[in-house]
């Protein structure tokens, strides 16, 4: 029979007596540095924490040591050390060799590299023996452990990870049941009549999970509240960078003198007093000044008209109307960088003037921004090309919510392979709701509202993506 007792006196006895052993090698399972193993043969050898910065070790001379800079043929090199030492771990493993290290950051959930020892291991390892498929061979060879215990992969029948939490297990189980936005969409199915409006497709395209959340089911987080900032500020920041520079750009094509923009700006209060002031505004005025020129000598000196559109698209009317028409057709300017959202916007106006296709107006779109500028050329398939965009936007407020942001529509080059160009638009989404802490950009609190620590881009929907961008021309690096 089974007893208690007799048991944990047994695991006692053993673990009080393995405490008493000391030094290397002696028996049972041994945690140490690297050290020499002197290639004794072991079951099973495990190297941990084989990260970039960690190994080979970076030898850190002290500042009053002479010898340090003058080394000499025998001295010992602590890179080549920790490179032997790696070696004879290997060939001392007969049974299990276990390698791993840190891929990605625990704050921002980039990518961290390896080793270069372990990165040259794998790459002999592939070269050798693996050469036909080094693909396959990578992916059965590396397991990639989920960063948080709570992760979903960590309970998955057929997952590689796997935990005992009950209470994790308990929690996900929770997590698992529809969102509430997902439940009411469904009351939202029959509110759609098939009429869009122009300016709301736009807006829609911006921002998809913003325009549901806030415009159809009136859910707002309220993430646009002011913060009272702690210190001064002593130049703008993004926001007012925008507003002044959108401000200059309106008066220089009213026609004001480049020279009368500074007294404008002091006028209205839009800069900080003295000098420091009159430089942002003359930098600002500068830049802007050569986008508007570019703007002048595409057809933009000319003032701009706009037309009423009322299409007919299979089961939808598209109505509203088109802007920046000029004879030269349909021209976009931007005060600052060119973004993708303006990408967006210039391709369905490059759509729908291409459909309307209004006397006297070339059927040509050019966008300019700074230091870019987008060219589009008259399309003969251009319903073809826009039945795609209204199927989603019907979708995104009727079925599910989209999560195509422009970000990562633009996000990846159509010459990479599909595995590439799908990796590139999850990193996109994932930086959106956990931006990299360098960018100083805010986490997109829509988008972790919604998802959280989902990954809604698959290959589905990075397919439908490329349905969507694959027509629309690249954007152009310009000289600023």
């Amino acid at each position: 029979p089974f007893v208690h007792e007799k048991v944990r006196a047994a695991l006692s006895e053993r673990l009080s007596a393995s405490g008493n052993a000391s030094g290397f090698l002696a028996g049972g399972v041994q945690f140490c540095a690297m050290v020499p193993l002197r290639s004794l043969p072991f079951s099973v050898v495990c190297l941990l924490g084989l990260d970039h910065d960690a190994l080979p070790r970076r030898a850190q001379p002290e500042e009053f040591d002479p010898f340090a800079s003058t080394r000499r043929p025998g001295d010992r090199n602590a890179r080549e050390d920790d490179a032997y030492l790696f070696l004879e771990a290997i060939i001392s493993a007969r049974r299990v060799l276990y390698l791993s290290y840190n891929g990605r950051d625990p704050q921002d959930y980039s990518e961290r590299p390896p080793s270069v020892l372990l990165e040259q291991f794998v790459d002999t390892v592939t070269a050798g023996y693996y050469r036909e498929a080094p693909g396959d061979w990578r992916e059965r060879a590396v397991l990639v452990h989920p960063l948080q215990a709570f992760s979903r992969r960590q309970f998955e029948p057929d997952s590689p990870c796997f935990s005992y939490r009950r209470d994790l297990a308990e929690a996900l189980a929770g997590a698992s049941m529809p969102h509430p936005v997902i439940e009411r969409m469904a009351d939202l199915s029959d509110a759609f009549d098939g009429v869009i409006d122009f300016a709301e497709l736009l807006h829609f395209w911006r921002h998809p999970v913003r325009y549901l959340l806030r415009q159809r089911l009136d859910i707002d987080l309220g993430l646009a509240q002011d913060v009272l900032a702690d210190q001064e500020p002593f130049e703008p920041d993004g926001l007012e960078r925008w507003q002044i520079r959108t401000q200059i750009l309106a008066w220089l094509r009213q026609g004001m003198p480049p020279r009368a923009v500074l007294a404008h700006l002091q006028a209205a209060d839009r800069i900080s007093a003295g000098p420091w002031g009159t430089l942002i505004a003359d930098q600002h005025r500068d830049e802007v000044l050569a986008i508007h020129q570019r703007f002048e000598a595409c057809g933009g000196a000319q003032p701009p008209r706009s037309m009423s559109i009322d299409l007919p698209l299979g089961d939808m009317r598209l109505v509203g109307q088109l802007n920046d028409l000029t004879p030269d057709g349909l021209l976009r300017i931007e005060s600052g960088p060119w973004k993708p959202r303006h990408t967006v916007e210039a391709w369905l106006s490059h759509l729908v003037l291409n459909l309307v296709a209004p006397e006297g107006v070339q059927r040509r779109t050019i966008g300019l921004g700074q230091g870019s500028e987008l060219d589009c050329l008259p399309i003969s398939d251009a319903a073809e090309a826009l039945q795609p965009w209204l199927a989603h936007y019907r979708m995104g407020l009727t079925q599910a919510p989209l999560p195509l942001l422009p970000e990562r529509l633009l996000a990846a080059k159509s010459s990479d392979p599909f595995e590439k160009r799908l990796q590139t638009r999850q990193k996109a989404f994932r930086e959106c709701v956990v931006p990299p802490p360098q960018t100083g950009r805010p986490p997109d609190g829509y988008l972790a509202w919604l998802y959280g620590e989902a990954q809604p881009i698959d290959r589905y929907w990075c397919t439908e993506a490329e349905v969507l961008v694959a027509p629309i021309p690249q954007v152009r690096k310009v000289p600023t």
